[in-house]
């Protein structure tokens, strides 16, 4: 699967379409997990929703390669909760950076 989507998805213009695809499969796997464990199929899709949504500017700037990305996620996980924090930490996640400080990603 992951030699597919590595063919398909050759061009640097669609690394955020593949960036969604293999969020959605973590998405999945998290969604999975929590049902187990909350012992509840709604419970544990509602929290792995929640968790993706939060923690997706952290996602963003790993599978981009960006230099900043763990001041990012710093940023994400401190000050995400209060909504500015994390509008700040998505567009600064999704900004555009130098290329040739752009880190090797094995996503």
């Amino acid at each position: 699967m992951e030699f597919w989507i590595d063919w398909y998805f050759k061009y640097e213009d669609l690394i955020i379409m593949k960036t969604l695809i293999n969020f959605f499969f973590a998405y999945l796997a998290v969604a999975i997990i929590l049902s187990f464990l909350l012992q509840s199929v709604n419970a544990g899709i509602t929290a792995a929703f929640l968790l993706s949504c939060y923690m997706f500017p952290g996602y963003l700037c790993g599978s981009r390669g960006h230099p900043n990305q763990d001041s990012i996620c710093v940023l994400n996980l401190l000050l995400g909760w209060t909504i500015i924090g994390w509008i700040i930490a998505l567009i600064w996640a999704v900004s555009d950076f130098d290329e040739s400080k752009k880190k090797d990603t094995i996503i």
